[in-house]
């Protein structure tokens, strides 16, 4: 199970089930890139994992920018870049 979510463009609000940390990133190119602009609540999101806490969270970027909401667990700081790999590796264990 990944704890995180693709949000529509321009954002929306993020159910956070699991506290724990978390970043804003969207997808360039195949990889994820921190979103440091977009807004969490009513603070810049920054590059740094974000602690947040269970409930709703409402997420703002550009128009047209679609942000996801993704766990780090409690070492990483961004999303690791597992490549393209093999199809049928669906689960990494990366934390």
């Amino acid at each position: 199970m990944v704890l995180g979510q693709e949000l529509a463009p321009g954002g929306g609000h993020y159910q956070v089930l699991h506290p724990g940390r978390y970043v804003l990133v969207q997808r360039v190119a195949d990889a994820w890139r921190p979103l440091p602009a977009a807004l969490v609540g009513d603070k810049p999101a920054g590059t740094a994992p974000l602690a947040l806490a269970p409930g709703v969270v409402a997420v703002r970027t550009a128009p047209g920018v679609r942000a996801a909401v993704v766990w780090v667990g409690p070492t990483l700081d961004a999303v690791p870049d597992i490549g393209k790999g093999y199809r049928l590796h669906v689960y990494r264990n990366f934390y």
